[in-house]
């Protein structure tokens, strides 16, 4: 297998004799190479933040004729990476950590499956097969667990103000936060842009992801650099009960001591 063999992915439309590439219409196969793009975009974005989602694309590059095989090539590593989780995930049942929009542009390319016969669009890898996406392939998504607390976010004051008061906040990861606050909230940032700080708070996370799904304000606290063993003595005090069977809690948190 060449080096460009290695780097293609393979969405193959195959299952009854006449599943050829002439018996999809030109908008068929438009709408497969559409979302199937857009799924993968969307999985590697989630994965990899700080790549550029306009880049993140594949190219057609053939048309096999033994059934309707239809060959790209991804622009990134990410993208191939993207493709086989994705059909692991489904090959698994498992969607919980693929975003919704890529599962919304599968059910696009389920609606063309479901409208022939007897057909089945596989997922290939190299020469591995890894799932089949079926008209009975169930694409719901599961509900994450949330997980409600009082906490306190600390990063770095980088805008106030507007019209409808916010506060956005750049966390030591480098994510950018907008939160909404009071005028009277606004007002007792003062002269606080630019420096550390900590927003004391609602919050609400998915687990397991722990991903912050929503945060109010309730007020400003100065930044205090609280040893980590504090830190997590504190997060067990408010969500406790969902790491009692980990001892080392530590390193299920990937933390350098």
């Amino acid at each position: 297998m060449g080096k460009t063999e290695k780097k293609s992915i393979y969405f193959k439309l195959e299952g009854a004799p006449r599943i050829k590439p002439q018996a999809f219409s030109g908008k068929d196969i438009a709408t497969i190479i559409l979302n199937l793009e857009d799924s993968l975009r969307a999985v590697a974005k989630d994965q990899n933040p700080e790549l550029d989602e306009e880049f993140l694309t594949i190219s057609l590059v053939e048309i096999r004729h033994e059934s309707a095989g239809l060959r790209f090539i991804p622009s990134f590593p990410q993208v191939s990476a993207a493709f086989i989780f994705l059909a692991s995930c489904i090959e698994q049942d498992s969607l919980e950590k693929v975003p919704n929009r890529a599962i919304d542009s599968l059910k696009e390319i389920q609606k063309v499956i479901i409208h022939k016969e007897n057909c089945v669009g596989s997922f290939i890898s190299g020469r591995k097969k890894i799932t089949q996406l079926t008209s009975n392939t169930k694409l719901n998504v599961k509900a994450p667990a949330i997980i409600n607390g009082e906490t306190t976010l600390f990063g770095e004051i980088q805008r106030i103000g507007g019209a409808e008061p916010k506060v956005v906040l750049r966390l030591h990861t480098g994510e950018l936060l907008s939160l909404d606050v009071s005028e009277e909230i606004a007002r007792s940032f003062g002269n606080r842009l630019y420096t550390e700080v900590g927003l004391r708070g609602f919050a609400t996370w998915s687990y397991p992801n722990n991903k912050l799904l929503s945060f109010k304000v309730i007020s400003l606290t100065d930044f205090e650099d609280t040893p980590i063993d504090v830190a997590i003595d504190e997060l067990k005090g408010s969500i406790g009960r969902y790491w009692d069977e980990i001892e080392d809690i530590k390193g299920a948190l990937l933390i350098d001591s």
